[in-house]
């Protein structure tokens, strides 16, 4: 299969910055086997990679010339759509994790004033 325009690029970069694949995904904060899967071209990239790699380089993949692509304004809006509710769910798994947290610490003091009784 003939490597995505994404997958060139991001490995056209890699090698410029003189990074081998591992420090490529930990500077960018995925795992190795998911970056090699993207610079290989086996999978497209989420949104959230574009994002960090973006944020990390300050090149903005999507809308390099030499990638020639185009988005349409919906595909713009349905990925904020998508990066909005991803961020909203880590929000409320976060959330979720920090009521339990506190609900444990509850029980294990209503667990020890009992058993002081």
């Amino acid at each position: 299969m003939p490597k995505s325009l994404v997958a060139k690029k991001i490995q056209e970069i890699r090698i410029h910055k003189g990074l081998n694949k591992s420090q490529m995904a930990k500077a960018i904060g995925v795992s190795s086997q998911l970056y090699g899967k993207y610079e290989e071209g086996d999978i497209l990239p989420k949104i959230d990679f574009y994002l960090k790699f973006e944020k990390k380089f300050d090149i903005n993949l999507l809308s390099d010339d030499k990638l020639n692509l185009r988005r349409c304004e919906q595909c713009v809006e349905k990925e904020r759509t998508i990066f909005a509710l991803q961020l909203a769910i880590d929000a409320m798994q976060i959330n979720m994790q920090l009521l339990l947290e506190k609900n444990k610490t509850i029980a294990n003091k209503n667990s020890s004033m009992q058993s002081g009784l």
